[in-house]
């Protein structure tokens, strides 16, 4: 459940899903093994000075808010319980469960099958398109869905016609 609280929040919290995608991931795929508070504050200084907010944030503002994302990458397993200025960086990786859940949801919700591979709340596991491919493949073992793919297409078969029917599914596994 935890890992499905991480996908709506990031969802509805854009500052989140960001600072996650473009924070997180690359300091743990670089070798990293912290993530300190310092981290968010550039982070939130760049997006202020992109013009990515409405107004200025006062410099509590930014140490408050950069204390939160730490606190919330935390919370949702990102890291480790620590000192508040710096946590360090856990093995994180998208529940097979999830994975299906993500992809029917966005099928669902009308994305096509080849946007669904390059959508960007994957990018949130840290998964790009050929990861996805081959998340969806492995799903595909258990017969929830069916995935064919080349260099440049992807063509996709459902087994479930709603989100309840696949979440039925998930339940009784």
């Amino acid at each position: 459940m935890i890992q499905l609280f991480f996908l709506h929040t990031a969802r509805a919290q854009e500052i989140f899903r960001d600072f996650v995608v473009e924070v997180y991931w690359p300091k743990y795929s670089s070798g990293p093994t912290t993530l300190a508070k310092e981290d968010g504050e550039r982070f939130i200084r760049r997006s202020l000075d992109a013009g990515r907010m409405q107004m200025r944030w006062s410099e509590t503002t930014i140490m408050r808010v950069s204390g939160y994302l730490l606190g919330c990458c935390e919370d949702f397993g990102l890291l480790s319980e620590g000192v508040r200025s710096q946590r360090t960086i856990k093995r994180f990786s998208i529940r097979p469960e999830i994975g299906l859940y993500l992809a029917y949801d966005l099928h669902l919700s009308g994305v096509s099958d080849m946007g669904l591979v390059q959508h960007p709340d994957w990018r949130l596991f840290g998964l790009e398109p050929a990861d996805v491919i081959r998340l969806l493949k492995n799903l595909s073992h258990d017969g929830n869905l069916l995935i064919q793919s080349s260099a440049d297409l992807v063509q996709m078969s459902w087994k479930y016609r709603t989100m309840e029917e696949c979440i039925d599914a998930l339940t009784q596994r």
